[in-house]
């Protein structure tokens, strides 16, 4: 199977050569603003909280023991500086490239049994970056050889600053028709962990549009004004299982979240997402909203939303929605009425449910060709498509 987004780096879109992180090579080439550096225990061990999440009120799968551990991380750190020099860079051996480049790419292997990766990421007071992570598909998946494979990413975003990250889990180029997603047993357990100081921004969109997977992250809000902003849009499609949890702790006065995932579940498939937001004591004039939807397509779709509030302060503004349901039939109804068949008005309803998640992405040509993929995959939904 072929990734879809290729061709966008193949013309430079982001405006640069992508930076390749393989979990095979012993050694990288990197840029001046990444290193190699031992794994930081004391990080590490913040994972095994955003894995374990008793408010679920369900019995835990499995611990961070239970997941291959990482022996390095990769250290990605960026200032203002940098960021001008590096791009400013690009932009001279970029013959392509009509417009300054302001989105980094990164492409990096997803691990098979027995294989982790970790990532830190570290923007200075003042600096805004964006990036976007294309997990490449392993060419040899390792039939449970050793822990469970993981990915283990940590940001830390400093006084002012804004980090806008984009997390593409594989995108298949089908051949022949064919689907070759990963079957819930060989499925990549995902961990992202997220510190933000004063004044600044944290963005987190992820899209997987099939696969298993397990998804969680844990997002701090240490200091005054610190703003998150969590979004994710998932395809379940028939025998494959996903579960995402979402954890925002608001420690310090004004500061906002925002949780928003949306999810379609095709008939077979399985989806769970779990949203906590915990305002602590002294948190005043906190803000936050969770909102958590999906769609069945099909009677053994299976989908369970569970948002969840804390709240430890009294001036604050927290609500929470949560729906699992089939198709919109007043939208179903008006769409017909405009001429479109019925299989036509499902496909436009179900895109169009994910489309403001994929909307959040920065760049317009990557936004224009995950809705063709989109499209493509409504098209052959079970329970949709036209027989």
């Amino acid at each position: 199977m072929t990734e879809r987004y290729q061709d966008l780096i193949d013309k430079r879109t982001f405006g640069g050569k992508i930076l390749q992180l393989d979990v095979i090579k012993d050694g990288f080439d990197l840029p001046s603003f990444a290193r190699v550096e031992p794994l930081d225990q004391t990080t590490f061990e913040l994972f095994s909280e955003v894995l374990f999440q008793p408010e679920t009120k369900r019995k835990q799968r499995y611990t961070v023991a239970e997941l291959q551990k990482p022996e390095q991380t990769i250290h990605l750190h960026f200032d203002a500086a940098t960021l001008s020099q590096f791009f400013s860079n690009e932009m001279s051996s970029s013959v392509a490239a009509t417009t300054p480049p302001r989105t980094l790419a990164i492409e990096l292997r997803r691990p098979s049994w027995g294989e982790a990766i970790s990532l830190h990421v570290s923007v200075a007071d003042g600096a805004n970056v964006e990036l976007v992570f294309f997990e490449k598909t392993n060419p040899v998946l390792a039939a449970n050889n050793g822990k469970k494979p993981a990915v283990f990413l940590s940001a830390e975003v400093g006084n002012q600053a804004t980090l806008d990250m984009v997390y593409l889990h594989p995108l298949y180029l089908e051949e022949d028709g064919l689907r070759q997603y990963l079957e819930p047993q060989n499925g990549v357990t995902f961990l992202y962990y997220g510190k933000v100081a004063r004044g600044g921004k944290f963005r987190w969109t992820s899209i997987n549009i099939g696969d298993s997977l397990v998804e969680k992250g844990m997002v701090d809000l240490v200091a005054p004004r610190a703003e998150v902003d969590l979004g994710g849009a998932a395809y379940i499609p028939d025998g494959c299982e996903q579960f995402y949890q979402y954890k925002v702790r608001c420690r310090a006065p004004k500061a906002k979240a925002f949780v928003r995932s949306h999810g379609v579940v095709d008939d077979g498939g399985n989806g769970r997402v779990v949203s906590v937001a915990d305002i602590a004591k002294g948190a005043s004039d906190a803000k936050l909203r969770e909102e958590n939807r999906f769609i069945t397509l099909g009677k053994n779709a299976r989908a369970y939303a569970d948002p969840t509030l804390l709240i430890d302060e009294y001036d604050v503004e927290a609500s929470h929605a949560a729906t699992v349901g089939q198709m919109d039939e007043e939208a179903m109804f008006y769409l017909q009425s405009r001429g479109l068949t019925e299989d036509q008005a499902k496909r436009l309803v179900t895109a169009g449910f994910l489309m403001p998640l994929v909307d959040r992405i920065p760049q317009l040509e990557l936004r224009g060709q995950l809705a063709e993929i989109l499209s493509e995959r409504m098209h052959s939904l079970g329970g949709v498509a036209s027989e």
